[in-house]
């Protein structure tokens, strides 16, 4: 995981003195993250005053339930849609139930983040950019298939996971955010849906 500074919500996660994204493997590499838990806070109302540092012995908080596709030399992580197309982390049923799909539809997966031993062919290396995502149904439920970062992916990868998918007889597709004219405010993301 390459780390970084701090999110945009550094204002938010000082406040409460934790980070509000526990458990997100797109937030693991954050800096401010670790001096929050030494008590060392920079911003918001707690700036420059002791804090104690979070206790080792804390609870700690449950984990989301994942599931990545080992597939194309990638892991990618697999997100329950809502019908306003936002991705959010898998419930213990949902992982559950797509555990089973999987099993019995012989789809390589994973439940850990973990590159070693990952099948099927060597990673797509190109200057495309990563814009796409590939969406499944199963049992009436949308899934999004992003990069296990959370990131969006090649469409080139999309297209190779949703032919995939759809020789296992699961209804799929690619969509493609925004477009190659984007304007800084991203004030015009679109999705286009790619047929079969």
């Amino acid at each position: 995981m390459e780390s970084f500074g701090c999110c945009s919500h550094y204002l938010e996660c000082s406040d409460k003195l934790h980070c509000l994204h526990t458990g997100d493997p797109g937030y693991e590499g954050c800096k401010y993250r670790k001096k929050l838990e030494a008590g060392i806070v920079f911003y918001g109302v707690n700036a420059r005053k002791k804090v104690n540092p979070v206790q080792k012995n804390k609870p700690v908080e449950k984990q989301p339930y994942t599931v990545y596709l080992a597939c194309f030399g990638q892991l990618f992580a697999v997100y329950a849609r809502n019908k306003n197309t936002f991705s959010y982390n898998l419930g213990e049923e949902q992982a559950a139930k797509l555990q089973e799909f999987f099993n019995l539809s012989s789809i390589p997966y994973r439940t850990v983040l973990d590159f070693q031993d990952i099948i099927d062919g060597d990673p797509i290396i190109d200057d495309l950019p990563c814009n796409s995502r590939a969406v499944f149904t199963i049992e009436g439920q949308e899934y999004n298939v992003l990069n296990f970062n959370a990131w969006l992916i090649k469409q080139s990868y999309a297209d190779r996971i949703r032919k995939a998918l759809e020789r296992k007889g699961i209804p799929s597709r690619v969509e493609l955010a925004g477009s190659s004219n984007m304007p800084r405010d991203n004030s015009s993301w679109k999705y286009e849906y790619l047929q079969p």
